[in-house]
């Protein structure tokens, strides 16, 4: 595949991928959560001085910044696709050097048409952490090796840390990042320069005192970080937990997606007539499940591999001799971080929770596509296009109806209301 070729794959998906986000974005539905996080960035815009940043924490930024560009309702959810969209170049270029061009085209789709990463763009804590995933994903590669340059290596070791405290300012599943970190740096496989590592715990101790901060004063846009349903080791007594989190692992890179997606479309716009539209319902479910169970089944067959691949370096001080090794270890470290994070958290993680991991739970796919990278271009297009077009039609019905969105929302109304009460 030529690097036009990749381009133009890339920018088909992403025209897609742009016209989805923003029918779910206009779509969502306004819970308390959503409200709090959009009524405090308001506030910081037309409230506080516009050079005064100081009480702020990045989910007040995220809102009140892109209002200073533009001022429009519309600026926000501009910015969470964006970073969102953004999140795709760190992943695109942690991967580059490591997979075929073929690889890279399907990790677009993938990625970006993925059930999962499409059902998150609302206003969330959890919607601005795949980016930071993202962003700590490409330091673990441009960090393998000790980089030459001193200058490299400070700033790739600065922004590691600065990628770990910026998932944990949105919310403590980025504690599974530092596990990782922790296990690489045990096996000696990652190397940090001390000056960023120092610089970047202090800027990133600066981002979750924000975050403790901005959950005790609003609790509204922190609901899961209430500690009281649970206890410290909730999931290791309860097992439960931990198997779920393994499962959330093979299901974020399959096409079986939440089941507020799945479960709630209800077809009545097709007839009116109850029978029909349960038919039709049946029909749906029916589809989505094989479909789902056969790409689970690919998940399962892929994180094998890559288990088996990294036997032989998890556990010892073997180095890895390939770069797909070294991709299977760190996915492998990510799963085993997971399930102790699951083990270890006071309350039952939510698939949203756990979407920190969700980068890394599709690297053992990518591996299996990448083995698979000799086959004839005219293959992997068509393969391509049917999962795309099969992952565009679950998007589609997801944005209009389901759990979290529906046609009958209106984002802009809405906030528009929000920012009205500032001047009433």
């Amino acid at each position: 595949m030529s690097r036009l070729q990749l381009a133009l794959i890339t920018g088909i998906v992403v025209f897609f991928y742009l016209v989805l986000a923003v029918i779910y974005g206009n779509n969502q539905y306004m819970n308390a959560e959503t409200t709090e996080i959009l009524k405090n960035g308001f506030a910081v815009h037309y409230i506080q001085d516009a050079k005064d940043f100081s009480g702020n924490n990045l989910l007040t930024l995220v809102i009140s910044a892109p209002l200073r560009i533009y001022e429009s309702v519309l600026s926000p959810l501009a910015m969470l696709i964006l970073l969102r969209l953004v999140s795709l170049g760190f992943l695109l270029w942690a991967l580059y050097k490591y997979v075929s061009r073929k690889t890279l085209a399907w990790t677009v789709i993938i990625y970006l048409l993925s059930p999962w990463f499409l059902y998150n763009t609302h206003f969330s804590y959890t919607s601005y952490m795949e980016i930071g995933a993202a962003l700590y994903l490409l330091t673990l590669v441009k960090l393998r090796n000790r980089p030459d340059s001193f200058i490299s290596y400070f700033v790739w070791s600065f922004l590691h840390i600065l990628a770990i405290g910026w998932c944990l300012h949105f919310h403590y599943s980025g504690v599974i990042l530092c596990l990782i970190s922790i296990a690489l740096m045990v096996r000696k496989i990652l190397c940090i320069n001390i000056q960023g590592l120092v610089l970047g715990s202090c800027t990133s101790g600066f981002l979750i005192y924000l975050g403790i901060l901005a959950a005790r004063t609003n609790s509204g846009m922190y609901i899961t970080h209430d500690f009281d349903e649970g206890y410290l080791g909730f999931g290791i007594t309860h097992v439960y937990p931990v198997l779920k989190s393994a499962l959330y692992w093979l299901r974020f890179s399959s096409t079986l997606g939440q089941n507020h997606l799945v479960l709630e479309t209800g077809f009545n716009w097709v007839s009116a007539t109850e029978v029909i539209a349960q038919s039709f319902r049946i029909i749906w479910l029916a589809g989505i499940y094989i479909l789902g169970l056969m790409t689970m089944l690919w998940s399962v067959l892929g994180n094998w591999a890559a288990a088996i691949e990294a036997k032989g370096y998890v556990f010892t001080r073997n180095e890895p001799d390939c770069d797909s090794g070294y991709i299977s270890v760190v996915s492998v470290y990510a799963l085993l971080a997971t399930m102790v994070f699951a083990g270890m958290a006071p309350i039952l993680l939510s698939s949203d929770e756990l979407n920190v991991i969700f980068p890394f739970s599709l690297l053992p796919v990518l591996l299996i596509i990448d083995k698979l990278s000799e086959a004839k271009l005219s293959r992997h297009l068509l393969v391509m296009t049917v999962i795309a077009g099969i992952l565009i039609t679950i998007g589609l019905f997801g944005a209009v109806e389901s759990g979290w969105f529906n046609a009958e929302f209106n984002y802009y109304e809405n906030a528009s209301i929000l920012v009205d009460s500032f001047f009433n």
